[in-house]
């Protein structure tokens, strides 16, 4: 008989553990670490239904099968960060390290890039910023751990990154390498696995709502089956994944193992659990194509099946639960029904020809974005004041001339992401609230909370090599406070590119009245050692003009000078905290 594909539940994942637990897996805990991340909740964008949970599955799962796992949910970049490096100390001495994320990936420059939580994915250079690179993850577990293995189910249809991509010129697409899905990977270390949701390129699907993603289903149903090699194990995940979607949906694997590898393995001394785990996998089998079928006598019968034929175990206590809940809810059905006096008179809306026409009608009178904006009766002179506030609040929507132009549609859509509305580039009710909701909500001077990242970008590539012409390296986050006509420093975070703390002296930062800031340092870039190519202390020189208004979250890039003598061009990013 062909078993049966299917999501497992929460209920049924954690007695699945339990089961496991019991029948004495011979697996060493400190030999395996897992870091299992999920993000569902992200700041720019709309909820993704599964990732938490799927995570919280997965996450279930490993530690049924061993892994000491830490399971982190809806985690900003500073918290992924530390997550990482949690996970990095916590693999001395591991055999095994594994790492799950779901959530939001993308591609850029043929490398992928897990978002994090507070992600806005508004400039590809930047990238660093909204997420960690899958390349340096794995290079973490490949440095501590004798086998890594990567499952990555980050390839949902994302919406911040088809914005970036769509409002990126062709050159500027090719130049940076900005594709949807995720780029394929060479692995060249040894004893290195990754599985990717689906296919280079392709969307992953996340799934039914209050499910799983068809990906994260299928690992959590195979994962904890004894006596699977890992690769056969993937082979089956495909199978579900593809039966799941309808063949949209192939997952991608990519492996350089040398080895077996079994998440979990049945204690061969005890014939009596071998025999109980099939026990009690028939009978999980079972209880869950009784879930499948319609409620009533079918499935009570189904019920009663388990019960009688798999006493003692714990899909045949869940089948008791379910009876008891369908039996009550036939009852109330059937004391409903007694009480109830059908009103005839109901039916006079089933009028066919009458639905018909309605509904012609609605679409005769639907709207375009274009026609909901001419209906707002907005003036000439209302749009140049919305203009004149989104000019004053950085949009940069060009000349307050009352009239909506390419350029204006542009920052309006870029507004619509951020205040989470639907992106049309046309005016409504919701975006116009959205305007006067961020114009009230913004500060209107320029004390309180900022951010400064300062990078390197290189600009040719250096004599040996190390460094590559348009690759960018952020090398200090800077939490300032600004109060009067000053910023003052709160907290200096170096990066690794540094080689001492000193690499930064008289750091000086001011605005004027007039909105313009003013940065001078004394900043040691520190190259790569090089034939022609020393570290040496350069003076860091720039200006930049701030909008009138400059609302909690805004952003905003500009160059320093060139330095290390025209290899280097420093970049910073000015973010308003709070």
């Amino acid at each position: 008989m062909k078993s049966a594909i299917f999501k497992y539940s929460g209920a049924v994942i954690t007695a699945i553990a339990m089961l496991l637990i019991s029948l004495n897996i011979a697996l060493a805990r400190s030999d395996r670490v897992a870091l299992v991340i999920g993000v569902s909740d992200y700041d720019q964008t709309i909820k993704l239904a599964n990732p938490e949970r799927d995570a919280t599955g997965v996450a279930t799962a490993l530690e049924s099968v061993g892994f000491d796992t830490t399971l982190l949910l809806d985690t900003n970049l500073e918290e992924f960060g530390q997550g990482l490096l949690d996970f990095e100390q916590k693999l001395d001495g591991a055999k095994v390290a594994l790492f799950y994320f779901a959530g939001h990936g993308i591609q850029i420059g043929q490398k992928n890039y897990l978002l994090s939580k507070d992600a806005k994915v508004e400039n590809a250079l930047l990238i660093d910023q909204d997420g960690f690179a899958l390349s340096r993850i794995l290079q973490i577990m490949e440095s501590r751990a004798e086998l890594a293995i990567a499952l990555v189910d980050a390839c949902r249809d994302n919406p911040l990154a088809n914005a970036m991509i769509e409002n990126s010129g062709s050159t500027a697409r090719s130049t940076l390498g900005l594709n949807r899905g995720l780029a394929p990977i060479q692995n060249k270390a040894q004893n290195t696995l990754v599985a990717f949701a689906t296919a280079p390129g392709a969307i992953a699907l996340d799934g039914d709502i209050q499910g799983n993603s068809p990906f994260a289903s299928a690992l959590i149903k195979h994962m904890v089956q004894p006596d699977i090699e890992v690769s056969t194990m993937l082979k089956r995940v495909t199978f579900d994944v593809l039966d799941i979607t309808k063949g949209k949906q192939r997952p991608e694997v990519v492996t350089s193992m040398a080895r077996e590898f079994y998440f979990a393995k049945r204690d061969q001394k005890t014939s009596d659990d071998a025999s109980k785990f099939e026990i009690e996998f028939q009978a999980t089998e079972l209880l869950k194509s009784a879930r499948t079928m319609p409620a009533g006598k079918l499935r009570i019968s189904a019920l009663e099946i388990i019960i009688k034929n798999y006493p003692q175990t714990v899909a045949s206590e869940l089948a008791k639960v379910m009876l008891d809940q369908e039996l009550e809810s036939n009852k109330a059905i059937a004391n409903a029904r007694k009480k109830t006096t059908f009103d005839r008179s109901k039916l006079a809306a089933l009028d066919v020809d009458n639905a018909i026409a309605q509904g012609q009608n609605q679409l005769n009178v639907a709207e375009t974005p274009e026609d909901i904006e001419k209906s707002l009766g907005l003036e000439k002179a209302d749009i140049a004041q919305i203009q004149t506030a989104m000019n004053a609040m950085g949009y940069n929507v060009g000349t307050a001339d009352g009239v909506f132009g390419k350029k204006s549609r542009q920052a309006l859509k870029t507004l619509q992401v951020r205040q989470k509305v639907a992106q049309t580039g046309y005016l409504d009710n919701e975006t116009v609230n959205a305007i006067l909701k961020e114009f009230a909500d913004a500060p209107k001077t320029l004390d309180g909370d900022w951010q400064l990242v300062i990078s390197r970008v290189w600009t040719k590539d250096t004599p040996d090599g190390n460094a590559k012409k348009g690759t960018r390296e952020a090398l200090a986050y800077i939490n300032l406070k600004h109060q009067g006509n000053e910023f003052n420093i709160q907290r200096f975070n170096y990066t690794m590119r540094l080689q001492s703390d000193d690499a930064f002296s008289n750091f000086a930062m001011s605005s004027s009245t007039n909105g313009q800031i003013s940065i001078r340092t004394d900043i040691n870039t520190l190259s790569p050692s090089a034939k022609r190519l020393r570290p040496k202390t350069e003076s860091l020189r720039a200006n930049y003009n701030l909008p009138k208004i400059v609302p909690q979250g805004a952003k905003f890039e500009f160059n320093g000078n060139i330095v290390e003598s025209g290899y280097i061009q420093l970049n910073l990013q000015l973010t308003r905290t709070k």
